[in-house]
This record gives structure tokens, C-alpha cells and sequence, in this order.
């Protein structure tokens, strides 16, 4: 229903020509790989076709930083509310800080374009090993493996290239660590590709 309604929005089409303001266009934009984002782990998970194919019925470029805004309102008032706290003397201290600032948005930011990108990636391993076609033409593990070496080094690309600040291991104090969704997501496209590999294996 959300890829219908995507499609119903015209989201899969590029709108970087379309007479909108600047923040319309960057929020189509973000709005479109989310749903792409949403709908390639949907596959996965529950184990049904796709039919965003990238380059055929979803034309969007991928995100860049003027698809995004420069702060958040959101995280404004938080702050402002934060400030008072913080005046007031009866206020005890929490043992984790639950307000965002302007670095979480940037970092909350980044990680979406790295998720996006990633979703990219376990898409190309879906359509290449996992739809109905695929599955009857890749049954011999040379030909698994010839095709699963191009998306292997994609994976680990992906990988060894992440900005330190989304480690991880990467620890603020009294923040929470939300990389490690990122991380483990990173693992299921490997075990998704991995998988593959060790069911075409015959017993002997």
C-alpha cells in the first residue's frame, strides 16, 4: 500500500526539473528512498518480490546534502526546553540526555544515506539471487559465485568506507549508540548474499 501510494505521488520519478521549491523537491527525494529503503527490507524479511527496480520504474537520484535541511525545528524547541531545565535548580541530572542537538541531526542524517545506499546494495542482491527468474537460472555454485563476487565487494566497500562517527563502537557519554542498527543491518545483506551461496552447495 505504501509503494502504491508512492507511485500514486509520483515519488519514483526525479523531480530535480519540477517548478517546486527547493525543500519540496529535497523532501520528495528523501520521502522516495524511504520508501525504497522500507520496501527492499519488507522483501527480505518476509520473503515476497519487489517491484521497485532501480533505474527502470524508480528514477531518483541518490541523496545528497541539499536534500536535506540545515537544522530542525524539532530540535530547536528541544533545546529551548532543555535550556530551562538546565536553569532550574531543582532539575536532577538523567542518566542519559535524551535531547537531540543540531550533531544528532547531521549524524541522523548521514545515517540515512548510508542506510539508502545500503538498501541499494541488498537490493542488486535480491533481484540478481532471489526472484522467481533468478532462482531457476543460478542452481550451479560457479555461476553463484561468479555473480555474488561483484556484490561481495560492494558490501565490503560499503563497509571499510562508513564515517568513523557512525562506528559502532563509537561511544558519547550519556548519548545513546543508534549505529548499531546500521551495523547489523549491514550483516543481513551479507547473510542474505551468504545464504545463497551455502543452498547451492550440494551435500557431498
Amino acid at each position: 500500500a505504501v509503494v502504491a501510494l508512492a507511485e500514486e505521488l509520483g515519488l519514483g520519478v526525479d523531480c530535480h526539473d519540477w517548478r517546486l521549491p527547493r525543500w519540496e523537491r529535497g523532501l520528495r527525494r528523501r520521502l522516495a528512498w524511504a520508501v525504497w529503503s522500507q520496501d527492499k527490507w519488507t522483501a527480505l524479511l518476509e520473503s515476497r518480490p519487489s517491484h521497485l527496480i532501480f533505474g527502470r520504474n524508480w528514477m531518483v537520484k541518490m541523496l545528497s546534502e541539499e536534500d536535506f535541511p540545515t537544522n530542525s525545528p524539532v530540535i530547536k524547541e528541544c533545546q529551548e526546553t532543555n535550556t530551562k531545565l538546565q536553569e532550574n535548580p531543582l532539575s536532577s541530572v538523567t542518566l542519559f540526555d535524551m535531547f537531540p542537538t543540531n550533531e544528532d541531526f547531521l549524524h541522523g542524517t548521514l545515517m540515512f544515506q548510508q542506510l539508502i545506499s545500503l538498501s541499494v546494495i541488498l537490493g542488486e542482491i535480491m533481484d540478481t539471487f532471489y526472484t522467481e527468474g533468478a532462482m531457476q537460472v543460478t542452481s550451479k555454485i560457479e555461476q553463484v559465485l561468479k555473480l555474488a563476487k561483484p556484490l561481495q565487494l560492494k558490501l565490503r566497500e560499503w563497509y571499510h568506507s562508513l564515517p568513523s562517527k557512525l562506528s559502532m563502537n563509537r561511544f558519547v557519554a550519556r548519548k545513546f549508540n543508534a549505529n548499531a542498527t546500521l551495523t547489523l543491518a549491514y550483516f543481513a545483506a551479507e547473510i542474505t548474499l551468504h545464504r545463497k551461496i551455502i543452498t547451492t552447495l550440494r551435500q557431498d
